[in-house]
Parts: C-alpha cells; structure tokens; sequence
C-alpha cells in the first residue's frame, strides 16, 4: 500500500471519529442550553477541569457535555500527532533516515508539549 494512502486513511478515520464525537456534544449542548442567553461580553476560561486529559475522561464518563465537546478536541489534536508519528515510521521502513528522524523528532516535540 502507498504511503500516502496509509496516511490519507489514518486522517479519514480520525477525522470522523473527531466529528462524530463534536457533533454529538453540539447537539447535547444545544438540547440542555439552547434557551440560555449568551453573554458575548464575558470571557470565561476554560476550567481547571479541562487541563488533563484524566481529567476530561472522567468528565465524558460522567456525561458532562464540555468533556464531550474537549474529547473531541483532543482527537483532532491526536489524529495530526499520530500522521507525524506514522509518517516516520513509514519513512523508517522506506529507509529514508533523515525524513525518519524529522518525523519523529517533530512527534517527540509534540508529546513532550502534550504532557
């Protein structure tokens, strides 16, 4: 199989399961808050909740809908480090050494700002 196919289908499937999960928490969010008026002027941060991702697993296991809506988030995010880490493993077994190690220097960069 083509290396670009191998990694156009990886971001397919991360895609739809990163809108699936969105989409399902709009929808909720939508049912139990559509009624309430938004106050634009007002920035809220995100709370303290929403840092970690135990933190946000333990939100969606509760059925907290901005839990839901930050599991979405963080599988877009998962799905792009997941092409790089992929991407140089492919690189890897192409031999291509140099692009293997751009890639995955790239994946060690973003784990270590993940945690």
């Amino acid at each position: 199989m083509h290396t670009q196919n191998i990694i156009g289908k990886l971001m397919f499937i991360s895609i739809l399961i990163s809108v699936a999960i969105l989409l399902c928490a709009e929808g909720l969010l939508l049912w139990h808050h559509g009624h309430e008026i938004v106050h634009e002027q007002i920035f809220h941060t995100e709370p303290q909740r929403f840092i970690q991702f135990s933190q946000i697993w333990q939100g969606v296991l509760a059925f907290h809908v901005q839990s839901l809506l930050m599991l979405g988030i963080v599988f877009v995010i998962a799905g792009q480090a997941l092409r790089v880490f992929f991407t140089g493993v492919i690189f890897s077994l192409q031999r291509d050494w140099i692009f293997a190690a751009i890639s995955l220097t790239i994946f060690v960069i973003l784990l270590s700002n993940a945690f």
